[in-house]
């Protein structure tokens, strides 16, 4: 069966069971031509979908999500268990979450997914945005003005997990439960090590020459080369502040919409792959630390926190939440997780050339990893050592 033919026997009848006319006869697929693109860990593709109703023509866009076939890559980014956890989330954990139709605000519509064996077939079905003005944000690094609307948003989404921990607890543990391990699964250990290590000394390295934060550096250099202990402390939930973090939650997944002034009015997340439970300073130090300069997080990190907590606390108003100093605490804590996974990330993502996962994904651990710390130049190292700078200047290093 062709990946067409399998939508149309899967897909359309989910549409016309939902918010759409059952009386809705479907025509043909409309492809994107040239819109066809290759994420880091899926194939997206752009594809509308024709109906006739009362002889109109009804025209509902897609996008496509599919996993990457090549069996090293899945088996080094765990792509398996990342396509999974994206299903699952969206038809298993999302509806939980549902109080006060905020979930429809923060997320695409999300039509069907399928998660099997038969690789070929899976597939994740979202609402196309575009053609609500919905695009991707120019740059890696977000001004204020986007970093406001997609902080209050975030605060938002994760207000959301204070409501169903009320009423919905039992059942909501017991599904975070069946989420799968696919950032720091046991069999690629060594590599994270390698990699995390390697990172961090390399963000480190010119203070170490200069003489400077000596101390501060040997006590965070020895707590990341126990790779696996370091991240999994981060990641440990602690109640009653954690939340279902978005798990990637930076530029690259999320949506702006923009007014006539091309000023960001509104957001939504995408690429649930990697949520899991913990704290919501997870998903706010890598956004912090990826996406924002030095000098934006100087001028303006009291605001933007001040932006994420009043959405917090303004959403599902009846329900307690954590402090500001609740939250102030899991950001000095946790935020060096942001700085860790940025440390790698960012060098990726301003490497003069794309990143080929395949041809790094045949590579030894310690070779993929050496690989990985030379991206992005001496530019790199100057970004995620100026993140360093910061960490160390807040006080979330000691």
């Amino acid at each position: 069966m062709s990946k067409l033919s399998f939508l149309e026997k899967y897909l359309i009848p989910s549409i016309k069971g939902g918010k759409y006319d059952s009386d809705l006869v479907f025509v043909k697929w409309v492809d994107d031509e040239g819109l066809d693109v290759k994420l880091f860990a899926s194939s997206c593709v752009f594809i509308t979908a024709v109906f006739k109703q009362n002889n109109n023509l009804v025209k509902i866009p897609f996008i496509l999500k599919y996993q990457l076939l090549d069996s090293k890559v899945r088996d080094w980014l765990k792509l398996d268990e990342q396509f999974f956890n994206e299903v699952y989330t969206y038809e298993n954990i999302l509806p939980l979450l549902t109080s006060g139709g905020v979930l429809s605000d923060v997320f695409p519509e999300y039509f069907y997914g399928y998660c099997s064996d038969r690789l070929e077939d899976n597939v994740v079905v979202l609402q196309d945005l575009r053609s609500d003005g919905f695009r991707m944000s120019a740059g890696l690094f977000l001004d204020y003005e986007h970093c406001a609307v997609a902080l209050k948003q975030l605060g938002r989404f994760h207000a959301l997990s204070y409501g169903a921990k009320i009423n919905k607890r039992e059942i909501l543990c017991e599904r975070i439960q069946n989420l799968k391990e696919c950032r720091f699964p046991k069999d690629v250990a060594l590599f994270n090590h390698y990699l995390y290590t390697k990172s961090a000394k390399r963000a480190v390295q010119p203070f170490l020459e200069r003489g400077e934060y000596v101390d501060v550096i040997g006590r965070f250099i020895d707590r990341v080369e126990r790779t696996q202990d370091f991240f999994f402390d981060l990641l440990r939930p602690e109640e009653p502040v954690s939340v279902l973090c978005h798990g990637d939650f930076c530029r690259n997944n999320v949506i702006f919409k923009y007014d006539e002034d091309n000023v960001p009015v509104d957001v939504k997340f995408f690429d649930i792959a990697t949520c899991r439970y913990a704290s919501p300073a997870i998903d706010l130090s890598f956004f912090f630390y990826l996406n924002t300069t030095y000098e934006m997080r100087l001028a303006h990190w009291d605001d933007l926190l001040e932006i994420y907590y009043e959405a917090l606390t303004k959403t599902l108003p009846d329900v307690t939440k954590p402090s500001f100093q609740d939250i102030q605490r899991e950001i000095q804590d946790k935020s060096v997780y942001g700085f860790a996974i940025s440390s790698f990330f960012l060098p990726v993502l301003l490497n003069e050339t794309p990143v080929d996962t395949t041809e790094l994904a045949y590579l030894s651990p310690a070779d993929r990893s050496e690989s990985i710390i030379s991206f992005g130049g001496d530019n790199a190292t100057l970004l995620i050592s100026k993140n360093f700078k910061d960490l160390v200047e807040r006080g979330f290093l000691k």
